[in-house]
């Protein structure tokens, strides 16, 4: 794979169970590798959180993770390995999982 089709990690991501209705998928995406869920990206995970509230009224917690290049949802320890092998993180790695801090 060249290194311009590398993925990479793009912006952090939570993903809900919820029904995309106009006015969630205003704020949200639905992404191929997500069926049913709605994902909100930002790039911090707590602007992500601000999001799902401001666009449904409620404060429940989803799934960490982050969106990358491919257009995918990934888990916090799948994005370590992938913004490892393209060089993203910054700093030492302290643990298993990626958290948007470590990209800035």
């Amino acid at each position: 794979m060249s290194e311009n089709n590398k993925e990479r990690i793009v912006l952090a991501a939570i993903r809900y169970k919820l029904d995309p209705s106009p006015e969630i998928l205003s704020l949200s995406y639905v992404l191929k590798n997500t069926p049913g869920f709605v994902v909100f990206i930002a790039c911090r995970h707590q602007m992500c959180r601000d999001y799902y509230h401001l666009a449904t009224g409620l404060k429940e917690e989803g799934e960490d993770g982050f969106l990358t290049s491919h257009d995918r949802f990934v888990c916090r320890s799948e994005a370590l390995v992938i913004s490892l092998n393209c060089e993203q993180f910054k700093g030492e790695v302290k643990y298993d999982e990626l958290f948007s801090r470590d990209l800035y």
